[in-house]
């Protein structure tokens, strides 16, 4: 009889564990994915702030080239971009690290100085280079890109880094390839 009640102790002892153990596991893995869905919710919450940033300035570069804008409009655009930019520069994918340069020198080859004042805010007050369609073209290509490029990265986080995002240089030397 001894027998009987140890084997049932034994086996009291084993599911007692095996629930401890089974309970552990679900609590962990259940915290993983609830860090894992905050995660992505912090990476879409920039993605879309950075996005929009992007769409403003895209705004003032479509309107420059319908007629001039002032120098101010330009750098409160920039200005806006570069704090939403300081405020999820963490968050932005590796390849998407070069975003803050890339912007600001496509707006300085459109505007001149005034467009990479988030570089160097006294150049806020130069006036705006004479209208060139090909760096109007440039820049506002080159912001359709990182719209689309931010875009993806807002839809699938996860997969972020994979997402290509190129420098305004390298996307220039390649845009022939890339449109056609």
């Amino acid at each position: 009889m001894d027998e009987v009640l140890t084997g049932s102790v034994i086996a009291a002892v084993i599911a007692a564990i095996t629930l401890l153990a089974s309970s552990f596991l679900t609590h962990r893995l259940t915290v993983r994915r609830e860090d894992r869905a905050d995660q992505r919710a912090v990476q879409r919450e920039a993605a879309s702030a950075l996005t929009e940033a992007l769409q403003n300035i895209r705004r003032v570069v479509e309107h420059s080239g319908i007629q001039p804008v002032r120098p101010q409009t330009i750098s409160e655009a920039v200005g806006s971009w570069e704090t939403v930019y300081r405020k999820y520069a963490t968050r932005i994918p590796r390849q998407g690290q070069h975003v803050r340069q890339s912007v600001a020198i496509a707006l300085g080859e459109l505007f001149g100085a005034v467009g990479w004042s988030n570089f160097h805010p006294q150049d806020a007050d130069f006036d705006v280079s004479e209208h060139s369609q090909l760096w109007w073209d440039n820049a506002d290509a080159y912001l359709i890109y990182l719209v689309d490029r931010f875009s993806r990265w807002y839809d699938d986080p996860h997969a972020a880094h994979k997402l290509l995002i190129l420098n305004f240089d390298t996307w220039l030397a390649n845009r022939e390839r890339l449109f056609l």
